[in-house]
């Protein structure tokens, strides 16, 4: 990351909000996370819970893309 974004003309503190989103994004964005399993645990009580639909999916719409969206403005601001 770092190279190609000095390449690319952003700032070390854009880089390193870029790495932050990057970590948040691959780990809430995995069906295998501790963000979507947690939740998956407890809703599944009854047995009728889908993992994918029902977590993962809400994860992806509400949590990765306004975090993508975010770090793609901070890192445009800190330049």
């Amino acid at each position: 990351y770092i190279p190609m974004g000095l390449k690319l003309g952003f700032g070390i503190p854009a880089i390193i909000l870029l790495i932050g989103v990057a970590a948040a994004l691959g780990d809430a964005g995995s069906p295998a996370s501790d963000s979507t399993l947690g939740p998956t645990s407890g809703l599944n009580a009854d047995g009728q819970h889908n993992h994918i639909w029902d977590t993962c999916v809400p994860t992806f719409i509400f949590f990765d893309i306004p975090l993508f969206i975010g770090g793609l403005i901070g890192a445009l601001i800190l330049g």
